[in-house]
Formats: structure tokens, sequence, C-alpha cells
């Protein structure tokens, strides 16, 4: 299984070269925006992930999972390199993924080695198996409800993935907010 996951693709595009020890160049890859599908204003990022990949030589395929077809997609997968999810919303990605039924096939894919998961924030993210470490970012509440009574997410590694981790600031106030609310349901389940 090889996966690439960095909080942003096109400041460390050239890292994947070395890891594959080749070129990428004419690599087919299935490039997946929809984690910013509910993102406002400029997604400067997306376009830096995109021209990161032509820019390597790589032949990008835009793929938008609310349309695309099961056997659709599948056959992206069979004929392409690369599978790559931007940044955005982790837990609308992970829900968008389980609706259309895709989670299943993506892991296949992934797990057998018939292409690479790169994934750049929130992209990184979804492949955890432990989004404890997101739980109370702002913009996830809504979709956050639906996870917290269900057993959704896409588990290929059993670390725990943080966007925007070159952020000190950033980390330090989620990390302190996920410790919140561990130890208010400890204290919770203390009571019962």
């Amino acid at each position: 299984m090889k996966l690439f996951l960095a909080s942003s693709f096109a400041q460390t595009s050239k890292l994947l070269e070395q890891r594959l020890q080749k070129p990428i160049k004419g690599k087919k890859i299935v490039f997946i925006a929809n984690p910013a599908d509910y993102s406002t204003g400029d997604k400067w990022w997306i376009k830096a992930d995109r021209d990161a990949f032509i820019k390597l030589g790589c032949n990008v395929i835009d793929v938008d999972l609310r349309t695309i077809s099961d056997k659709d997609l599948k056959k992206y997968l069979e004929t392409s390199d690369i599978i790559h999810l931007c940044g955005g919303s982790v837990f609308y990605t992970i829900l968008l993924i389980k609706e259309k039924g895709f989670d299943n096939m993506i892991k296949e894919f992934i797990e057998k080695d018939k292409i690479i998961y790169s994934g750049t924030s929130a992209g990184s993210m979804i492949v955890s198996e432990d989004l404890s470490l997101d739980a109370s970012d702002p913009e996830e509440k809504q979709e956050r409800k639906i996870i917290e009574t269900e057993e959704i997410y896409l588990p290929l590694i059993e670390d725990v993935a943080q966007k925007y981790f070159d952020k000190a600031k950033y980390l330090r106030s989620q990390m302190e907010k996920t410790l919140t609310k561990l130890k208010s349901d400890i204290s919770i389940k203390n009571r019962l």
C-alpha cells in the first residue's frame, strides 16, 4: 500500500517522486476536489495541487464523486496510477464516499497496490482511523453530527493525521478542544 499524505501537494510534489524513486511524468491522476465542495471563496489550494501535478507532466483527470457512477470510477481507478484527494472538509468527504458506496472500492485498489493514494490536508486525514483532532473544527459541525452517530471512516492507517500541522497554534487549539471534549465525555460516563 502506497500513501502520500501532505498538507499541500504543491509544496511537496518533488517528495512524491523521491518516495517512488522514479519520475511520475506521464502518470494518470484521478484528481478529486470534492473535499472543497462547501468551501467558499478562492479555492487556491485545488488549483495549486492540480498545477503541481501538471508541472510534473502528469495527465490530470478531474472526477466529481457526486456525479460519477461506480462503473466509471472503477474504470478510472483501473487505468490510473494515482488517486488524489484535495483539502476541505474531512467529514463531508467521508460521508460522500460512504454514501456513494465508493469506500470499499477505493480501499481495495489502494490496499492491493493497484493505485497510489495521495491526499492533502483533509484528503490526508480521511485515511486515518482516528479523526478526533478534527472533531472540534467549526467548519465540520454539520457533518460531525452525522459521524458521531455512525461508525464512518476510511481507515488505511492507525495513526492520527492532522491538517495544518505546520501551524502550531491551530494544532494546539484543536488538541485543547479535543482534550476538553474527552474530559467532558469521561466525566459524563463516570456520573452514569
